[in-house]
């Protein structure tokens, strides 16, 4: 394989907190490999604007200051890359690479996105993560109201200047910006919302969720404007007045997170019962559990006893998130409308040991267990035995901290579809 050759361009400033940002938020995530190859290329951005070489530098210069193989170079940029520290520019015409670097983003910013969030948890455990917290919680004065703000203006002060106020100054310096979000480079939260009203669809530019829900997609996936509108407007319903987000990751899914084990169901919520299962089949295949807790509870950021028990199921108990929210909404139904830890890993543990993997197996399961409790006394064990159910007959199930969830308009269980109770 030919190697590139590469140049390297700093897109905006980056300061000592963004440092302690990469080492403890990025670098758990990267790996320190990661993280030296980007301070490297940030360090040859300088080298290239010092020396104003207009030629490129070949690959090599990389991989002997590095240390890497290529494969191992290409790796650790890939991951810089995914994490919105670099963008890498491929010459239509040769092998030609630029990279741009970007700082990483904000405290508060990181803590918002739920795939770096369960990433960071996954990575360093429950205790770590409330270190990293509290190391990057911001200060507020606890009677900040009982004052108020008698600061200056600038004119108040520099009187001299107010003749000047309307002269027009230019500057030939451009100077680069302190930050750029470029995870959500190409997104037009105006474009969209004009789009939408252009096709009578009426939803308010002041949505929050809404726009977070489209951040989160187009965070995760290489999505276009247009496919993202594309989606919006056929999971709008017109009765409702309203965008049905479920619909909306489904429509998603369809195109980019299709899983092989329910790539062949047929996908028509509208034709009967079977469909709308094979419809909610999709929905929890498609929505990341710490996102469809969000929604279930409509609050912004989970608690991190819901994170660690997600962060549980996933590392523990090696479940895919589609099996993952069936247990959710399950533990939502059977528990009056709490989710109950302990009886969730009791499941959990069971699903292990028969080898379920996938939604599909665990709707079906959990539909039989559902079952078994309306069987009489009598029957119980002869049923469980035909069936092959889990028996939680003797099992209590207790937990502390349980939470009763309220459910937001667009994430409604469907107790029908787990059988009635």
């Amino acid at each position: 394989m030919r190697k590139f050759e590469y140049k390297v361009f700093l897109k905006n400033r980056i300061d000592i907190l963004d440092d302690k940002v990469l080492t403890y938020l990025y670098q758990p995530i990267i790996g320190l490999k990661s993280l030296a190859i980007y301070k490297l290329l940030i360090n040859e951005a300088e080298v290239i604007k010092q020396l104003q070489k207009q030629e490129f530098y070949n690959e090599d210069r990389l991989i002997k200051l590095s240390m890497l193989s290529s494969d191992q170079l290409s790796w650790a940029i890939k991951k810089l890359e995914a994490m919105g520290l670099v963008v890498t520019l491929q010459s239509k015409i040769n092998e030609a690479k630029i990279f741009n670097i970007y700082p990483p983003l904000e405290p508060k910013q990181f803590f918002e996105y739920s795939l770096f969030n369960s990433a960071l948890l996954e990575k360093i455990g429950k205790k770590n993560y409330e270190i990293a917290q509290l190391m990057f919680k911001e200060d507020n004065c606890a009677n900040e109201s009982d004052y108020k703000n008698t600061s200056s203006k600038f004119l108040e002060v520099f009187e001299e200047f107010n003749k000047n106020l309307k002269e027009e100054v230019y500057s030939k310096i451009q100077t680069r910006p302190k930050k750029t979000n470029v995870l959500l480079e190409g997104l037009d939260f105006e474009s969209i919302f004009k789009n939408l009203q252009n096709k009578n669809i009426c939803v308010s530019k002041e949505n929050e969720k809404l726009k977070n829900v489209i951040e989160e997609v187009y965070l995760s996936y290489n999505l276009t404007e247009e496919t993202i509108i594309d989606a919006l407007i056929k999971a709008y319903d017109e009765q409702e007045v309203d965008l049905d987000i479920e619909k909306f990751y489904i429509i998603i899914s369809s195109k980019y997170l299709v899983h092989e084990d329910t790539a062949s169901l047929d996908f028509d919520p509208e034709l009967n019962k079977k469909t709308k299962t094979n419809a909610k089949i999709k929905e929890m295949e498609t929505i990341d559990p710490i996102h469809f807790l969000e929604l279930l509870m409509n609050v912004d950021c989970l608690d991190l006893v819901f994170l660690e028990l997600i962060r549980s199921l996933r590392r523990e108990y090696k479940l895919r998130d589609g099996v993952i929210n069936c247990l959710l909404e399950y533990s939502y139904l059977k528990n009056e409308s709490k989710i109950v830890k302990n009886y969730i890993l009791k499941i959990a543990k069971t699903f292990n040991e028969r080898d379920i993997s996938n939604a599909k197996e665990a709707m079906d399961y959990l539909k039989l267990a559902n079952k078994k409790s309306k069987v009489s006394k009598k029957d119980l064990g002869k049923y469980i035995k035909e069936n092959n159910v889990l028996d939680n007959r003797d099992e209590e199930y207790n937990e502390d901290s349980g939470y009763t969830m309220e459910f937001d308009e667009n994430i409604k269980p469907d107790p029908n579809l787990w059988g009635n109770y």
